[in-house]
């Protein structure tokens, strides 16, 4: 069995001890220029954790459609590095039925991501306090003189149609 190596293969070698002898060097360096300065060399450790498989909403359940959207905000929603249209696209993807019905007519641009959840939320979004809501909408109406004849000329009109 012939160990010698080819002149090539002995250049390699030698370049590859050099590069390793100089990267040991400004390691070393690095070091020790920060322990003169003062400052802790801190070893940070990460879980290694399995990608995230993202559910797919339907709309059937409206009960489910809270905890999805925070999936989703916490997963893509909220990352500044994507962009607006690249989050509808993975909006737009993780929809399926009554969902993807409602946002069939929403195009792929950028200022619809907004758009797209301000469907979703007025369809499959519900009020913590159903009757807080109702009843806030009432004391918004206005009432006064001239919209209260209206309304009762309204309802007079109710009245006579169901006589």
């Amino acid at each position: 069995m012939d160990t010698t190596l080819s002149e090539s293969e002995k250049e390699e070698q030698w370049e590859k001890s050099k590069k390793v002898k100089t990267d040991k060097k400004k390691v070393k360096g690095d070091k020790e220029n920060k322990e003169k300065k003062g400052e802790e060399l801190v070893k940070t450790r990460f879980l290694k954790m399995k990608p995230l498989e993202w559910k797919k909403f339907d709309g059937s359940e409206n009960s489910q459609y809270d905890d999805w959207k925070t999936i989703l905000m916490e997963g893509f929603g909220k990352d500044p590095r994507m962009t607006k249209l690249n989050k509808l696209i993975h909006l737009k993807g993780l929809v399926t039925g009554l969902a993807e019905d409602l946002l069939e007519g929403v195009k792929l641009v950028e200022r619809n991501y907004e758009v797209a959840w301000a469907i979703l939320n007025k369809h499959f979004e519900k009020p913590a306090r159903p009757l807080l809501t109702l009843e806030r909408k009432f004391n918004r109406i206005k009432i006064d003189k001239k919209t209260f004849k209206k309304n009762e000329r309204r309802y007079q009109q109710v009245e006579l149609y169901h006589h």
